[in-house]
């Protein structure tokens, strides 16, 4: 029980909301954070930033689809 109240906590912390985040605020989160993290953003960085932002958006994409 302990190890899922870690990766709820875990997945709210990778959209950057309180645990009693509303829908909408939630979903704000996530469109305001795929538009910064999106991997078009990074098309001319380097190879390693690339991978970074593909990482970070499959992290965010898990996130809003386990909250949402």
């Amino acid at each position: 029980m302990e190890e899922l109240k870690w990766v709820k906590e875990k997945l709210y912390q990778i959209l950057g909301v309180p645990e009693n985040a509303k829908p909408e605020e939630i979903r704000a989160a996530y469109l305001a954070k795929a538009r910064k993290l999106h991997p078009d953003n990074f098309r001319n960085a380097s190879k390693r930033d690339q991978a970074r932002s593909e990482e970070l958006m499959r992290e965010l994409n898990q996130a809003w689809s386990t909250l949402s």
